[in-house]
This record gives C-alpha cells, structure tokens and sequence, in this order.
C-alpha cells in the first residue's frame, strides 16, 4: 500500500506541473526572425524590441518580438526598411483571433489586401498601404503558423518590388516558425 503522504505529494506535484507556466513550452520569438544574413547587401540592424499588441487584439498574447532594418540610402536615394515581427499566444484560438483582427484591418483603407501567389503559414495574406499615390507603398506580408502570427513589411521599393521581397522574406522566417510554432 502507498503511503497517503506520498499521494499527496505526487498528486501536489503533478498540479503544480499542469497549472505551471504555459509559456515553459513556448518557443523564443527573436530566432523566428529575418536577420540580416536573408537580406540583400547594404542592409543594418535599426532596431530590435518586444511590441505589445493593442488591447482589442491580445487575446492570449504571451510573447513577441520584432526586429527593423535599413538599406544605407543615400540623399539620392529613398531609404528602404524591412521589418519582421513574430507574435506567440497561449492557444491555436489566440493566433486564429489574432490573425483574423490583422485580416479585418488589412481590409480597411487606407490598407487593401493582395493576393499571395506562394503558401505561407496558415493562410497567407499581402497588405498594401497608400497613403501618398506619389510616394512608394508600405507593403506587409501577414500569415499565422501554429500558435504564431508574422509580418514583414517592407517600404521604400515599388509595389512589385517590395511584394517580391516580402513575400522571399516572409518564406524564409516562415521555414524559422513551422518547426517551432
């Protein structure tokens, strides 16, 4: 016969294991990230943070990071910039509301969607902001992988320009997060 004691020990141990954190499991979003060996020369780090997300679209956020880039431009040139961005929740739920909200935005002017030739994630949508008809777009390639949402944006290039890099660069972050999200 066991010893009471030692059932209620196993049984107070065995809770404290499932009520544990449920980020112990959670994969850590800045290797999820493009990084600046995926971009083409002339590229530097401008920033890296962990955003948080508004209130209407956290959810069950747990974790996020989001990493910016700039090409060197010159006076003569426009600056281009490049962001990646990963965001974790608790549940498939979560990432589902999450990623359903960015839809709903994306879909609203200023910002239109695209279509997306390649598969990416679960559902891969381009977004397209115009502000200024003069000016060059903001264009970000959103998606959701597991339990995590992603964007890359990417401003400074024509439409076609920035939608083929995006969407290059969103493949490769996409190849990060499969395995891990």
């Amino acid at each position: 016969m066991v010893p009471r004691s030692f059932v209620v020990l196993a049984l107070a141990l065995l809770l404290a294991v499932l009520g544990a954190d449920a980020r112990a499991g959670t994969p850590k979003p800045a290797p999820l990230l493009v990084t600046l060996a995926d971009l083409p020369a002339g590229f530097s780090i401008e920033d890296a943070y962990r955003p948080k997300p508004d209130v209407g679209t956290r959810f069950d956020w747990i974790d996020g990071y989001q990493a910016e880039f700039g090409d060197r431009a010159s006076i003569v040139r426009d600056h281009v910039r490049v962001s990646s961005t990963v965001m974790i929740y608790r549940s498939l739920a979560g990432s589902r509301k999450a990623f359903t909200a960015s839809l709903t935005a994306c879909g609203t002017p200023p910002l239109h969607r695209v279509a997306v030739t390649p598969t990416i994630g679960g559902g891969a949508s381009v977004c397209l902001a115009s502000y200024d008809p003069a000016a060059d777009p903001l264009l970000f390639t959103i998606w959701r992988e597991g339990v995590c949402t992603a964007a890359v944006s990417i401003s400074g290039l024509s439409t076609t320009k920035a939608q083929a890099l995006g969407v290059r660069l969103a493949q490769v972050q996409e190849r990060r997060m499969s395995p891990r999200c």
